[in-house]
């Protein structure tokens, strides 16, 4: 299994609401029988107020696109790092994606 690189350079600072495109979702798609691993860190500091909502959104419907045998962890962090859920598979996605919201 190699890791995805979903952008390099500058692109690495954008939000993922900035990244949750088409060309995301398409990088999810794994070849039949490989699994994705997935890492997701939402910013919870004072310096992404204006844009956590639409982030946690954008976090919150990549994770309605994961397949069963995909494995996810995400965690929040400001002052402290908060696991919302740690690498493995997602048994509940609608529990999850409200506690992401």
């Amino acid at each position: 299994m190699h890791p995805l690189v979903l952008a390099e350079g500058p692109a690495r600072a954008a939000p993922l609401h900035a990244l949750a495109s088409d060309h995301l979702e398409g990088a999810l798609r794994q070849p039949e029988g490989q699994r994705a691993d997935v890492v997701i860190a939402i910013d919870k500091s004072s310096s992404m107020a204006g844009d956590l909502a639409e982030t946690t959104e954008a976090a919150a419907r990549l994770i309605g696109k994961l397949r069963a045998d995909d494995r996810v962890e995400v965690f929040a962090f400001d002052s402290a790092i908060h696991m919302l859920h740690p690498l493995g598979a997602v048994a509940d996605t609608a529990a999850l994606q409200a506690s992401i919201r």
